[in-house]
């Protein structure tokens, strides 16, 4: 697995191309259980949507896992996210994701404001992932993502990855850290986060921290209760320092209905100023 890690440290290297926007997007929620626990997932292990930015803790996943979540976002956009998970050694787990923006039927204007018809942007993010747990108490995650934007007829693509490490502190305590969005895209929004996370038998919670490369620091916690094997219930909390609007400011919540097989989430963001966010997500367990 060393060869591989080598492999994928060298991608971004193999592809650069320049651009202007930014992917702002990738600044929010990517599925239902991230979203209801506030965001607040880095010190957890073995939580799925943690593909998307802080792979470590997939390696303690047994099995292989497929993930779908759908958002109604603002003003008829939709945010969609896929990732599948395996686990293909002992304590190594490897994966693919994507998410998705569409960001509604935009009026193409000249520069006098007059209507030239319209185009639909969007922007896409592909993304491979690999977990390696180093001991029974520490593993290191790590993504390579290919962040594709098409904007009025112009297409754009990037590299990035995420870098993660989870250790476990005591038997129940956690604590991972993650960069996020680091690579060869300068305008991106880079992220440095770290949690603790406490997993006792039918609860979890976590506490995060974020501090971005523009922006102000980020705090978020989450907790979630299983008061039954087939229910689990979580709640969130986020809170943007310098937010001068409900957009990153939010409490959530969620409810996860389990059976065997599949895992089905729901959870909406509560936003101050700018309305409700909701979010579903399908797990289904292949094996």
């Amino acid at each position: 697995m060393r060869r591989v890690f080598v492999f994928l440290l060298l991608l971004p290297a193999l592809a650069c191309f320049a651009g202007t926007t930014e992917l702002a997007f990738m600044r929010y929620f990517p599925g239902a259980r991230f979203a209801a626990m506030g965001g607040a997932l880095t010190g957890l292990p073995g939580e799925q949507d943690n593909v998307f930015f802080s792979p470590s803790g997939l390696c303690w996943l047994k099995g292989a896992f497929l993930n779908f979540s759908h958002t109604e976002y603002f003003a008829g956009s939709r945010y969609e996210a896929l990732s599948a998970m395996r686990q293909v050694g002992a304590s190594t787990a490897v994966g693919v994701s994507a998410m998705y923006l569409w960001t509604a039927t935009q009026d193409r204007r000249d520069s006098f404001g007059v209507s030239e018809g319209t185009f639909s942007p969007f922007q896409a993010v592909p993304a491979l992932s690999i977990a390696q747990g180093l001991s029974k108490t520490a593993a290191a995650g790590l993504n390579i993502k290919f962040p594709y934007e098409n904007l009025d007829g112009s297409s754009i693509l990037h590299v990035l990855y995420d870098a993660s490490g989870l250790v476990w502190i005591t038997e129940y305590i956690s604590f991972g850290a993650c960069l996020v969005n680091a690579g060869t895209y300068r305008d991106l929004p880079e992220k440095l986060r770290a949690g603790f996370g406490v997993s006792f038998p039918g609860i979890k919670a976590d506490i995060d921290a974020e501090l971005q490369n523009s922006g102000s620091p980020v705090y978020a916690a989450g907790l979630s209760v299983k008061p039954e094997e087939f229910l689990s219930l979580m709640v969130g909390y986020r809170y943007d320092t310098e937010a001068q609007d409900g957009l990153l400011n939010c409490v959530s919540f969620g409810l996860e209905l389990n059976v065997p097989a599949f895992s089905l989430t729901y959870a909406m963001k509560l936003n101050d100023s700018l309305g409700n966010t909701h979010y579903v997500s399908l797990l289904a367990r292949l094996n």
